[in-house]
């Protein structure tokens, strides 16, 4: 009988553990769970991570804000993957009806990010970015801000003054940044340029800084800058080690041939992608297929056979690439896994069959220890008849 009691009270423990498994692996709290609130700042800077969080919340909850948040780490991530719009035409109805005008800038300013990533409509999306800009008022927002910096960069250079007086009240310096990024764009001048460059580096954040560098570059082989311009901020697209400036800057010399800095762009840079062995997963993507093709005519262009011919062997193996990309079937395993989210995502999927394990293997010993006890018992009666 005593030996059941102990079966029954360790299976109820079991039992209750199972009901909050995350306690059992020391998930509980803090760790396994957030608010809203902190996962709407969780998603600035880890959007997988964020979704990971927002998968475990009740979606009745607050419905208009975890949609609101659901849609933001969608452009956050840059999903290409948006069939509709539903649920932030959703989010926006309910933030009309109720007047709540902070939400409901952030709402848009969201839809507006969404068309420009899957529609590439500029003009619906500039649309849609001035009524933010009128929802918004007078009021001085992150979200203001970000609508004049998208309004710059879709071409209306002029806003950079808003952009600036807004970024300075909110004391954002990467924000600052990018107004004198658009100013040197607008006016032609390359000493705003160079300030905006300055101020990026002073935070640190090496991605801001890389895409501060990319567009201007960009910007300026788009605009159809003197050579001369070009080519004294080209060598910068490379220094941040990304296929993006690569791609800048191979496509540049294709179109553009200056043998000298080719020559010593294919020294320095030609063989990047075939030291990167350990890290095939990050460079080889359908970008980085085109900028070793530039780099291949580069070559060619440059009569550097050698590498030439090397680039021409790493290029064969990858062409599978244009076609395996478009299987996503995994991206729900991929975006889990980013960042952060890929123990818990194991633990998420296993759980459950710990749990099973667990209490079979504790049944099983249980079991083999009543027995063991029995068995003593009937020697111990045995000796004493």
């Amino acid at each position: 009988m005593k030996q059941i009691a102990y079966i029954v009270i360790i299976l109820s423990t079991l039992l209750a553990c199972g009901e909050k498994q995350e306690s059992l692996f020391g998930l509980e709290g803090d760790s396994y769970r957030k608010t809203l609130s902190e996962i709407d700042s969780l998603a600035d800077d880890y959007p997988a991570q964020a979704r990971l969080y927002l998968n475990r919340v009740d979606s009745n909850e607050n419905k208009a804000y975890y949609k609101l948040l659901s849609t933001k780490i969608t452009v956050q991530q840059e999903s290409f993957l948006i069939t509709e719009y539903k649920d932030i035409d959703d989010c926006i109805h309910e933030y009309e009806l109720s007047g709540h005008s902070k939400y409901l800038s952030r709402a848009l300013y969201y839809k507006a990010k969404m068309v420009l990533l899957c529609e590439r409509d500029t003009a619906q999306a500039i649309s849609i970015l001035n009524r933010v800009l009128s929802v918004n008022g007078n009021q001085k927002s992150k979200v203001a801000a970000s609508a004049y910096d998208e309004l710059c960069q879709m071409g209306n250079l002029e806003d950079y003054t808003k952009l600036r007086e807004l970024s300075q009240a909110l004391d954002d310096t990467l924000l600052l940044a990018r107004s004198y990024l658009y100013q040197a764009l607008y006016e032609g001048e390359t000493s705003f340029a160079d300030k905006a460059f300055h101020l990026a580096q002073t935070t640190g954040n090496r991605k801001a800084i890389r895409t501060i560098y990319h567009d201007y570059i960009r910007a300026l082989i788009e605009g159809h800058a003197p050579d001369s311009v070009i080519i004294r901020y080209l060598p910068e697209a490379t220094t941040w080690n990304s296929p993006v400036g690569y791609f800048t800057v191979s496509r540049y010399l294709y179109d553009h041939p200056h043998p000298e800095f080719a020559k010593d762009f294919l020294l320095e840079h030609g063989t990047t992608m075939m030291e990167y062995d350990g890290m095939k997963s990050y460079w080889f993507t359908p970008n980085t297929y085109a900028m070793m093709s530039y780099m291949y005519f580069v070559a060619l262009r440059s009569g550097n056979k050698e590498m030439a011919d090397s680039l021409l062997r790493e290029l064969k193996p990858i062409e599978y690439i244009y076609n395996a990309y478009e299987n996503l079937s995994h991206e729900k395993e991929v975006n889990l896994m980013y960042e952060g989210g890929n123990a818990r995502f194991r633990y998420l999927k296993v759980r459950n069959y710990i749990m099973v394990g667990i209490i079979v293997m504790l049944l099983f010993l249980l079991i083999i220890a009543a027995l063991y006890i029995r068995r003593i018992r009937r020697t111990n009666q045995l000796l004493q008849i």
